[in-house]
């Protein structure tokens, strides 16, 4: 800036580059010099500041610096972005795009923690992971030994590997799988019956568990027959039913007595155990079915309204043959 005749201030033009002596502490002698200039760079002017060493910087180009150019912070410190919303994105492909390790000798601390701090929320969600692609798993979690400890699969399967201790309650909407080929697997199965189905049990059987598959068979552990009485009782003659190996007829239980169960007035639970098998050959069980059906003479009849219903809880293992 110079200072006119009347005053006022008029601009100075600096043509080149300004030298500025480096100072260590007032009364030091000069040591280096940096020089401050400015220059074109692809069409944009931009302000540098070249060192001693000759290492031009952009002063310009803050947004632009390399994370491995940023320093060691003097010390714990926090980034507050306040009410905007950060995106961080990365083009590369041939490798990691964002990778945080912990590198110390640390304890029982997390390299990296996620948490809901502050604020009284009403929904929402701490940490979510999300994949855009059918091609992608949303999340894998890996071991030092051991690649895929724990994936969440894009169509919502999980696959665990290892031992897993659960405290509290498992909840499974869709039924419950476990074991592998060679060891037992124990289910229980819902099976509805309308009021046709029961009223039909002789001539169309009720399938209560599929064929398990090649080289398995089915041990029957219990089963929960539950009625729901509706406006009439259901009447039988001498009709008792049973739960058999479908396609072979080998009871699987003992005989259900029907009176006082399907003859009830009241909604009413019968709780039904095995029966002791003897020796049956193998092919009536492998790759068997288990059905409810009515042993007598007729079908069951009355409940003129139609509207008494039963539900059976059926609980077995897989078992493999190996034969």
């Amino acid at each position: 800036m110079g200072t006119n005749y009347d005053g006022t201030f008029s601009k100075a033009v600096v043509k080149g580059f300004i030298d500025i002596p480096e100072k260590t502490a007032p009364g030091t002698p000069d040591t280096d010099v940096g020089r401050l200039y400015v220059a074109d760079d692809g069409g944009t002017t931009k302000l540098y500041f070249k060192n001693p060493a000759g290492l031009a910087t952009a002063l310009t180009d803050a947004a632009t610096v390399n994370w491995d150019a940023i320093g060691d912070a003097g010390g714990a410190g926090t980034i507050a972005f306040g009410t905007n919303a950060q995106v961080i994105t990365a083009a590369k492909t041939n490798g990691d795009m964002l990778t945080i390790s912990g590198i110390g000798n640390f304890g029982d601390v997390s390299v990296v923690r996620i948490e809901s701090g502050t604020g009284n929320p009403t929904d929402g969600t701490v940490l979510e992971v999300v994949s855009h692609d059918a091609n992608t798993d949303p999340l894998v979690v890996s071991s030092s030994a051991q690649a895929g400890v724990l994936v969440v699969a894009q169509d919502g399967s999980v696959a665990v590997t290892g031992n897993q201790t659960i405290t509290g309650t498992l909840s499974a909407t869709g039924g419950l799988i476990a074991g592998t080929a060679t060891n037992s697997i124990q289910k229980t199965d819902t099976v509805a019956l309308t009021n046709a189905n029961i009223k039909a049990l002789r001539a169309t059987k009720k399938a209560l568990v599929a064929t398990p598959g090649a080289d398995k068979f089915l041990e029957f552990v219990s089963a929960q027959l539950i009625l729901n009485y509706g406006s009439e009782v259901l009447t039988e003659s001498s009709d008792d039913l049973v739960i058999q190996y479908a396609t072979s007829g080998v009871d699987a239980t003992a005989a259900i007595t029907a009176n006082g169960f399907i003859t009830a007035a009241a909604d009413t639970i019968i709780n039904v155990l095995p029966k002791a098998m003897g020796a049956v050959v193998a092919t009536n069980l492998v790759n068997n079915g288990l059905e409810l059906f009515n042993t007598g003479d007729g079908e069951y009849g009355g409940n003129a309204s139609a509207d008494t219903v039963m539900t059976v809880k059926i609980t077995y293992r897989i078992h493999t043959a190996g034969l």
